[in-house]
């Protein structure tokens, strides 16, 4: 929206020319710009006549906000939504719906929680990239040289909470030091004061920091942030309506949260040995589940003669069914299976362990999860013939190859042994 004293043609125009003078595409660009604006419809149609479009690149969305501002506009650039690009690229969808979209800030704070082998940590890394860069490469090689080169300028960080993880581990502490053969001690400061810190004294205000936190609820929260837990709410950042800051124990520094990191912490719904999650911790932090996809592209529709998709859909009904949904099978586990061999060896080294986990001893409920397809085998005890005694059948069994009894998984009726 243009300010007063200038038309709203005459600032989308301004805005314009400098991308089209200014802005160099990298020699790998993948990812794409567009300028997006909270306008309407006159607007719209001007974006589009003057240029701005799925094509419009940028080396930084930093750069372009401010250009934005001295041109007097409320104009940001933000990345295309991947979906929508796909869409333009394939003519489906063409004008204002895919050039004008609104700005959605990426949360300070969230957690990606859901059952294992979602996808959650990997997706991490893009969440990094698009809140640092305002942009996601399209191929993941790429992905990974801008995450190695983020590293290596300290703008992204990683962190795996467990219960043994502390205060002194992740914020400042005093640690033994071994100087020849006499022990001194040094204080050291945490992977998130260090970033804390990275982020406050960057010369670019727009620079953004992301510290993504694996296993976040693994952790004791109250015992990992301390009274730091207060300093990560947006009101109470660096420069915020509330801002607040703390005197560190150790060092005695002031310490505050700038506005310009990010925490993305992910969260495995199925694990048992954890802390109950910190009620501190769902008051600040935004959660965004990640369910299985059974529809996810690099899920085989048909490997050999079994259909995966419905494989892993007709297990997870179960498994909600006979515990809950926070246990699920997620279709990681399948993903990049193109073979009956790779299927055999990922139920028979992963998906069957995790499922003798999640129903422990219950080897009744284990098998119906698996239709009675035949994995799981029942004899007489030899001691004690009345007992029942059930077992996993041996990982060089034949019948891990047969796609009949993947098949027997999502078939209507009992499969039987």
């Amino acid at each position: 929206m243009a300010r007063e004293g200038k038309t709203a043609a005459q600032g989308v125009v301004g805005f314009t020319d400098w991308i089209q003078e200014r802005v160099k595409r990298p020699k790998n660009a993948n990812a794409k710009m567009i300028a997006t604006m909270q306008t309407n419809d006159e607007l719209a149609d001007e974006a589009i006549e003057t240029g701005i479009n799925e094509n419009t690149s940028t080396k930084s969305v930093a750069s372009m906000r401010s250009r934005a501002k001295k041109e007097g506009l409320d104009v940001v650039a933000v990345p295309e939504i991947r979906d929508a690009r796909k869409r333009f690229k394939s003519g489906q969808e063409a004008g204002k719906g895919a050039v004008i979209k609104k700005l959605q800030e990426a949360p300070l704070n969230q957690i990606l929680f859901g059952p294992p082998g979602t996808g959650k940590t990997y997706e991490t890394v893009s969440a990094a990239l698009e809140i640092i860069d305002g942009e996601l490469p399209d191929d993941r090689e790429d992905v990974k040289a801008r995450l190695y080169e983020l590293r290596k300028e300290r703008r992204v960080a990683f962190v795996t909470f467990h219960q043994s993880y502390t205060y002194e581990d992740f914020i400042e502490g005093i640690r033994p030091v071994l100087d020849g053969k006499a022990l001194r001690y040094e204080r050291r400061d945490g992977i998130f004061k260090l970033i804390a810190q990275e982020a406050s004294q960057s010369p670019d205000p727009d620079a953004r920091y992301v510290l993504i936190i694996d296993e976040i609820n693994r952790g004791n929260i109250a015992r990992i942030f301390g009274e730091l837990i207060t300093l990560i709410e947006p009101s109470k950042r660096k420069g915020g309506a509330d801002a607040a800051e703390a005197t560190l124990p150790y060092s005695q520094d002031q310490f505050s949260v700038p506005g310009n990191l990010y925490l993305i912490g992910t969260m495995n719904t199925a694990d048992r040995g954890i802390e109950p999650l910190d009620t501190a911790l769902r008051r600040r932090f935004k959660f965004v589940e990640r369910m299985p996809d059974t529809e996810h592209e690099r899920l085989a529709e048909d490997v050999e003669g079994v259909k995966c998709r419905m494989l892993l859909r007709s297990i997870n009904e179960r498994i909600v069914d006979l515990l809950d949904r926070d246990h699920q099978i997620g279709h990681t586990y399948l993903m990049g299976v193109r073979t009956l061999e790779e299927l055999a060896d990922a139920f028979r080294e992963q998906i069957v362990p995790l499922l003798q986990e999640y129903f422990y001893d219950d080897w009744e409920k284990l098998r119906q999860v698996l239709n009675n397809n035949g994995f799981i085998k029942s004899r007489k005890g030899k001691i004690v013939p009345e007992k029942e005694v059930f077992e996993v059948l041996a990982a060089d069994h034949e019948l891990w190859r047969r796609p009949d009894r993947y098949q027997a998984i999502y078939g209507d009726d009992d499969a039987g042994a």
